[in-house]
């Protein structure tokens, strides 16, 4: 199975003009998505997964729309620290908000991240496991030729070292740029995980924000 990792597109937090960690994308931030859309056209994309983050969940809808892949939330999926004080959208809210994508059942109408606290970088990195456990099952099922999972910075570096099979200690960090595309190809029958580009930034020509290159590593709270 072919997985196709993307970092959501730029957000309104991201370029701080909001001070909530769970906002909705930037306008460059739909272009950027936009542009992965064109790359992803012609693929024949499966199934998109994504966080109930705001801006995985727009990031996801855009692709979706545009590929016609189905599209589902895991809770799993969101940055680390998910809302931090924040309770998250309510059920209805994402439904009505970005109905193309399917809702787990834990998602309720008091807000999907209302029941976490503090996470530290080793709660990061066991929740990010169980979600390499599911693509791994999936890969090994061959339900799926070709998977996209939109990811967040600090958690996508988690994931990656868990399907890279990169133990928690060592000192790995992942730079993803918004919209930056992550391709592996993983075959389960050998155990091969085989990475084909990491970061790919090509297609977003001047999308490409000053902010992503002068960016130093992820920070842990």
């Amino acid at each position: 199975m072919e997985l196709i990792l993307v970092r959501h597109g730029e957000s309104l937090h991201n370029v701080k003009a909001v001070t909530s960690w769970d906002s909705e994308l930037s306008i460059i931030g739909k272009e950027q998505v936009r542009l992965v859309g064109e790359v992803l056209l012609n693929e024949q994309v499966d199934e998109i997964w994504c966080s109930p983050m705001q801006r995985a969940l727009e990031t996801a809808q855009i692709l979706s729309s545009k590929t016609q892949a189905s599209a589902r939330a895991f809770v799993h999926l969101s940055e680390h620290g998910h809302g931090w004080e924040e309770n998250g959208l309510s059920r209805s809210c994402i439904e009505n908000q970005y109905p193309l994508i399917r809702l787990p059942s834990e998602i309720d109408e008091d807000g999907w991240a209302r029941h976490w606290n503090h996470e530290s970088r080793s709660d990061l990195y066991r929740r990010m496991g169980y979600i390499a456990d599911q693509i791994t099952k999936v890969a090994a099922s061959k339900r799926l030729k070709k998977l996209v999972v939109v990811i967040h910075g600090k958690s996508g570096t988690e994931l990656l070292k868990h399907l890279l099979q990169i133990p928690e200690e060592a000192k790995y960090y992942f730079r993803m740029f918004n919209c930056g595309i992550t391709r592996l190809y993983l075959n389960m029958e050998t155990n091969e995980r085989t990475v084909i580009c990491m970061n790919d930034i090509s297609h977003l020509g001047d999308l490409v924000q000053m902010e992503n290159l002068s960016r130093s590593v992820p920070r842990y709270r």
